[in-house]
């Protein structure tokens, strides 16, 4: 008898090397998955062990480690009883401390496997922090994961919390709710009662500022931006109620309030001292909500304010550029709108568009009452810069962003008062 073996078609054979193929490719998506999420399995052990290291160092201590000491090799000399494997993460460098060195945020590069650890306070950067944020990218979401400190930063009377700003590398902070009141014995205050204290110079604000209270000083550039951005970033705070729509209010500004600077009053009372009221959306609000819901009054309008910044006379204004371009020689004293800076003279974006929020390039000072620049007229010296507006600039040149190059750091003025951050 004649045997018949009957083979595969070329069909069949190919029908079955492909679905070999989807199960081997579901296969490897299900098996690299799972190793993903045992990597962030590992991942949330970790910072949870760390965070408990770190508050027994608390424990101890009465405060957390500095960056300094989280990001050195000997991280396991400060948080007894740690191996330096904790401190690797999954996919790092074995026997690598995978905290970033400068304390930053987690950077988008989803294929570095790092951790943050971002405290807050003057010293933590070299001595120690108030409280911490542990954050790591989280692989098999992509999303930033947080863990933060038990103890949190508290702040002097009349200061708030202000969130920390990734673009400007800023912690979390305290400032004053208020412009700087003088409590009878030179001692700056935050308060709603009283007018600011003003005739003050800024190297005696910088000084009345560290005498506030321990770790107070002058509130700088850095510090300043972060406000105006997270101002600028909340919907209450614009006209319309739309970020962009409208105008920013932008306080008390107007020359015409008894041509003077106001006490401040309840939160609720906005337009306290300044003849106007909600009801036709005038730009003289003195509040300004942040994002978690605090408000910080006098921001822009009432007094002027210094900040804990100089730069030389003579780079201003040739770093900058105008529209419409200034008579230097013969009008040296006059608000512009600033279309570009050189940022090696100011480190700091100072203007809307390097906040990053959408659409802030094209905001408009007069429409959108973000405020100008003001020139100096000077070519020798130096110049401590200026933030805000005063009572009588003119509502069209105040705004949260307006800056001032014509005061000199012994200089003072009626309209010039300061704030403190801790």
């Amino acid at each position: 008898m004649k045997k018949t073996i009957n083979g595969f078609t070329l069909i069949e054979l190919l029908i079955v090397i492909a679905v070999i193929g989807i199960l081997s490719a579901i296969s490897m998506f299900y098996f690299l998955n799972i190793q993903a999420k045992t990597r962030d399995t590992q991942r949330t052990s970790q910072t949870t062990i760390i965070a408990e290291a770190l508050e027994k160092y608390y424990d101890i201590n009465g405060q957390y480690p500095s960056c300094n000491q989280i990001t050195s090799a000997e991280i396991t000399n400060y948080l007894k009883g740690t191996n330096s494997e904790l401190f690797t993460a999954p996919k790092d460098v074995k026997g690598t401390n995978s905290f970033l060195d400068d304390c930053s945020q987690p950077v988008n590069d989803s294929s570095e496997d790092k951790f943050a650890y971002i405290g807050s306070g003057s010293s933590c950067k070299d001595t120690a922090c108030e409280q911490w944020t542990i954050k790591y990218r989280e692989e098999t979401t992509g999303e930033i994961v947080s863990i933060s400190s038990r103890h949190k930063m508290t702040c002097p009377t009349g200061f708030i919390i202000v969130p920390g700003s990734v673009t400007y590398n800023t912690a979390d902070f305290c400032v004053m709710k208020y412009e700087a009141k003088n409590n009878g014995a030179n001692k700056a205050i935050s308060t709603a009662t009283g007018l600011p204290w003003a005739n003050i110079s800024q190297l005696d604000a910088i000084t009345k500022s560290t005498q506030s209270c321990n770790g107070c000083r002058l509130i700088n550039e850095a510090e300043w931006m972060t406000i105006a951005q997270d101002v600028a970033s909340m919907a209450s705070n614009w006209s319309n109620g739309i970020v962009g729509s409208g105008f920013i209010y932008n306080g008390h500004s107007d020359d015409v309030d008894g041509n003077t600077s106001l006490s401040a009053s309840t939160d609720d009372d906005g337009y306290f001292g300044t003849g106007d009221n909600s009801s036709s959306k005038p730009k003289q609000k003195r509040t300004l909500k942040l994002s978690n819901n605090e408000t910080i009054w006098d921001l822009s309008g009432n007094l002027e304010e210094w900040v804990d910044k100089t730069i030389p006379a003579k780079a201003n204004p040739p770093d900058f550029t105008f529209s419409p371009t200034p008579d230097v020689l013969n009008k040296s004293h006059e608000w512009q709108t600033v279309m570009s800076y050189d940022i090696n003279k100011l480190e700091i974006n100072p203007f809307p568009k390097g906040t990053g929020i959408s659409g802030a390039i094209n905001w408009v000072a007069n429409t959108n009452g973000i405020g100008k620049l003001y020139l100096g007229g000077g070519t020798s010296g130096l110049y401590a810069l200026i933030r805000g507006c005063d009572y009588k600039c003119g509502i069209s040149s105040a705004g949260i962003f307006s800056l001032h190059f014509d005061g000199y750091t012994t200089g003072t003025s009626s309209t010039i008062g300061f704030r403190v951050t801790k």
